[in-house]
């Protein structure tokens, strides 16, 4: 429902976004009513954020029920190198995701001056495959977690919750600063 305002801005139908249509239990395996109802309404894209497993069987299933999507995007999906190639064949061609994080990000910085190229040099050279996503986004959480303890002087969970609400750091994923009311954390796209 997040994106269902700013896609009919640009002259998209969210096909049945109000009652959520395709919301499915985790680990749903037939999906042959959702692929049936997304064809008889000429569904052109899918957008959706699932496991990689769950994304791969709707694929597979679509690919069966002769669907062909002119784009999938798959949020959470297509982050990681082994569950992609997991779906086999080409079921991965042309799926999309966000970039959580890449090494060419500006103004972000690690611990010791670790910078987001050599955290991705590393790990191309401890792994040998592409880059995850979540690499820089997690380091960046840890970064911040650990400055925040740092800043408490005490892992007493009020002390660090305290600290962290009065964040200002540069990070692998760039400037983090809490706002005072949530603690949410705006990052850069």
């Amino acid at each position: 429902m997040g994106f269902t305002g700013a896609v009919a801005e640009q002259g998209y139908e969210c096909y049945r976004a109000a009652d959520q249509f395709g919301i499915y239990p985790p680990g749903t395996t037939d999906f042959s009513s959702l692929i049936q109802e997304w064809k008889s309404a000429g569904c052109e894209i899918l957008w959706g954020n699932c496991p990689a497993p769950d994304i791969g069987t709707v694929l597979k299933q679509c690919m069966v029920q002769g669907f062909e999507p002119k784009v999938v995007f798959a949020t959470r999906g297509a982050m990681f190198y082994q569950e992609i190639v997991s779906w086999g064949g080409d079921l991965a061609d042309g799926v999309g995701m966000e970039v959580y994080w890449e090494p060419s990000m500006k103004n972000a910085e690690g611990i010791d001056g670790e910078t987001p190229q050599t955290l991705a040099d590393r790990w191309y050279e401890a792994t040998g495959e592409p880059l995850a996503q979540g690499i820089g986004w997690n380091y960046a959480v840890a970064q911040t977690l650990f400055d925040a303890i740092e800043r408490a002087g005490t892992l007493d969970a009020d002390a660090v919750n305290k600290a962290l609400g009065e964040t200002d750091l540069v990070t692998m994923w760039g400037h983090v600063i809490f706002e005072k009311d949530t603690q949410f954390q705006r990052v850069p796209c």
